[in-house]
């Protein structure tokens, strides 16, 4: 049996596949709908204690998942919940994140191309050492080699800075 929705509703597939199994043999359901045999999770670790919160969520999920089979009763409906989880949520949420993906790329190569026109600014830079300015402090006077405002802004920044 094909198993279209095997990764997307694992415990719900697997008991709409009892299901199937069980009416093509052609004999009815031995327990209700509200109980299926599941295995206790604490047996598994030979008897270790589990806390109530994980035995409670375990129970949720459960319960979740009957409830989601007694609405699902057919293939059909299988197929059709599976499309409609694929077109709500996958697709928008894939979709969302390849788009940010390609703005960050985008964003980065743009900041890579800033940094590398601020380190070539910044080499064609002559900056003296600091001296006194006669009142004690030390300060450092701009001295450029090229004209951009934005490098002189920057260093009269940095003496303002000295300053303090």
């Amino acid at each position: 049996m094909a198993r279209p929705l095997a990764n997307r509703v694992p415990v719900a597939v697997a008991a709409y596949e009892a299901l199937a199994l069980r009416r093509r043999a052609g004999t009815t359901d031995p327990h209700p709908p509200s109980s299926f045999g599941r295995p206790d999770p604490a047996a598994d670790r030979g008897g270790a204690p589990i806390s109530s919160n994980l035995l409670l969520e375990a129970e949720r999920v459960r319960h979740v998942n009957l409830e989601l089979h007694m609405h699902l009763k057919t293939p059909a409906h299988y197929a059709e919940y599976g499309s409609l989880l694929e077109n709500d949520y996958s697709n928008p949420m894939r979709d969302g994140l390849v788009d940010k993906n390609r703005r960050l790329g985008r964003a980065l190569g743009t900041l890579e191309g800033e940094g590398d026109a601020l380190r070539k600014e910044a080499a064609a830079t002559v900056v003296p050492p600091p001296h006194d300015d006669g009142e004690g402090r030390r300060t450092i006077t701009p001295m450029l080699t090229s004209t951009s405002t934005s490098t002189s802004t920057m260093i009269m920044e940095i003496s303002e800075i000295n300053k303090r």
